[in-house]
């Protein structure tokens, strides 16, 4: 297998879509700011590019926004909120 891209981050993909979709942003859009010399960092999270906000949850894992986060924890995204905004919970107490 060829890798044809690599992340800002260091991960390598076989395509650009494949790298996109990863972090998951538009590949079309990834695929022209790439064109137009934007670094991948850069083609990834450009302003007009953000149509999903990526999450970290407290094992490292990424997930492209808090619903799908929410989903591999099976909570609601309104009790997570809830959990980390009004009691104060930290990120490992709101999603048991």
């Amino acid at each position: 297998m060829a890798i044809k891209v690599q992340d800002h981050l260091g991960n390598r993909f076989k395509s650009i879509r494949e790298m996109a979709l990863f972090h998951g942003k538009n590949p079309t859009k990834v695929a022209v700011n790439l064109r137009k010399g934007m670094t991948p960092e850069e083609a990834l999270f450009h302003k007009n590019n953000q149509h999903y906000k990526p999450v970290k949850d407290h094992l490292g894992n990424y997930y492209i926004n808090l619903s799908e986060m929410c989903k591999a924890y099976n909570i609601l995204p309104a009790t997570f909120r809830y959990r980390t905004k009004i009691k104060g919970f930290t990120l490992k107490r709101s999603t048991r």
